[in-house]
């Protein structure tokens, strides 16, 4: 699954990621982005 792989590369970058301070934007720019995603997709 597409969204799957994009799960677990948000997870990879999250880690990698040295400042926590953008976790919450990065976060809320995928779920934005997957939410854009499903709609399009129905």
């Amino acid at each position: 699954m597409h969204m799957t792989s994009t799960l677990e590369f948000v997870e990879l970058d999250s880690m990698d990621a040295p400042d926590d301070g953008w976790d919450w934007f990065r976060g809320f720019s995928y779920g934005v982005a997957l939410g854009l995603i499903a709609l399009s997709a129905t």
